[in-house]
């Protein structure tokens, strides 16, 4: 049996228990101990990296990049080479030297380097187009030709057709797709045109990339004869010949002869057992629902054809501004 002393004992030792888990519960317990100071080694390890972060920023100034980068890896200062190479990448491009830019920037994914590489290719593309004259077939964005989606998208090819003020203005050497002019039987302008809304908001945004939309320049479709000139950022990129243009800029009936390709056959384009292909232009013919085309001989049919007549292909116009 349990004495009246050993009672008060129990009792003290529950009432210290009690009060313990208490200030446990109240997120009053005990301070924890103080972190261990670092140790030798550590204080080594410390200083064998500032010194090789020192050495790494000393090859930089050197430009001795291969050694600085390799340090710098190893210490984890991942973001120091990024900015290195974004900095030394701006340089090259702004010096010229797009190779050089090309390979530092590629690949980044550093502030704004894909902007860069964008720009790059823009430039290398306006110099490998700064050579073409009057008549020559230059190749620019991609579209199905061959009617073969396994093998993906093929390169457009282009005539030259006017060079004025370092700006050239380029037809599709083939026509591409059949595409009716308006939705429906009915007084349609160019500007209302379903054929200038494909070519703008479907064919342009598909068709090219960043690099080569960015020399294609906005052209004022509303005369008979486009211009650049104060044309508003807004205005047609791709764009159909009027019947003043096709008269000026071909020699001849045969000079306009168009070939469909395979994919412009399968779309509904009317086409010969000789493949060559009636093609749309803005111009009005006698009456609002029709509009003027080149028919399959190369002569122009100033008549015109019916807006939805289902058949007639598109032959895309550009304007581009490359280097000169």
């Amino acid at each position: 049996m349990m004495n009246h002393r050993h009672f008060r004992l129990c009792s003290r030792i529950a009432f210290g228990l009690c009060f313990f888990f208490s200030l446990t519960a109240c997120g009053e317990a005990a301070p924890a101990a103080p972190a261990a100071a670092p140790t030798e080694a550590e204080e080594a390890a410390d200083s064998a990296a500032e010194d090789k972060l020192s050495e790494a920023m000393e090859l930089l100034s050197e430009e001795r990049f291969e050694a600085a980068y390799s340090l710098l890896y190893s210490l984890g200062e991942d973001e120091q080479v990024k900015n290195s190479c974004y900095e030394r990448g701006v340089q090259a491009f702004e010096s010229g030297r797009y190779e050089e830019a090309t390979e530092l920037l590629s690949g980044l994914n550093y502030r704004d380097s894909e902007h860069y590489l964008s720009l790059i290719s823009s430039a290398e593309l306006s110099i490998a187009l700064a050579e073409a004259q009057v008549g020559d077939t230059v190749v620019l964005g991609v579209y199905d030709q061959d009617a073969k989606s396994e093998n993906g998208e093929e390169p457009i090819e282009w005539r030259v057709l006017d060079i004025s003020d370092g700006n050239m203005l380029l037809i599709s050497r083939y026509s591409l797709e059949c595409v009716d002019f308006a939705d429906s039987r009915q007084d349609t302008s160019w500007q209302d045109s379903h054929l200038k809304r494909w070519l703008n908001e479907e064919f342009y945004v598909n068709a090219f990339s960043d690099a080569e939309k960015n020399i294609i320049l906005p052209v004022n479709t509303e005369t008979e004869e486009c211009t650049v000139l104060n044309a508003p950022s807004d205005s047609d990129r791709v764009f159909v010949l009027s019947t003043t243009e096709v008269l000026k800029y071909f020699r001849s009936d045969f000079d306009r002869v168009s070939f469909c390709t395979v994919h412009d056959i399968f779309s509904g384009a009317w086409s010969g057992g000789d493949r060559m292909s009636r093609w749309w232009l803005r111009s009005d013919g006698c009456i609002g629902e029709r509009k003027a085309g080149v028919r399959h001989n190369g002569s122009v049919f100033t008549a015109g054809y019916y807006v939805d007549i289902g058949y007639l292909s598109v032959r895309p116009c550009i304007c581009i501004s490359p280097i000169r």
